[in-house]
């Protein structure tokens, strides 16, 4: 299981498209299932110096 939560409020994209990637190796099948994606909180960006 992987779980990744991009921290930056200035640079992160709210739209787009989920990309996955497959490692290279012999040929196979990979199979994706159960993704779960959670609409988080919105973060005021952080004070500047």
């Amino acid at each position: 299981m992987s779980v990744v939560v991009d921290e930056d409020p200035i640079a992160r994209m709210a739209s787009g498209l989920i990309g996955v990637q497959v490692r290279v190796g012999p040929p196979m099948k990979v199979e994706y299932r159960n993704f779960l994606l959670k609409t988080l909180p919105v973060i005021a960006p952080a004070p500047t110096k």
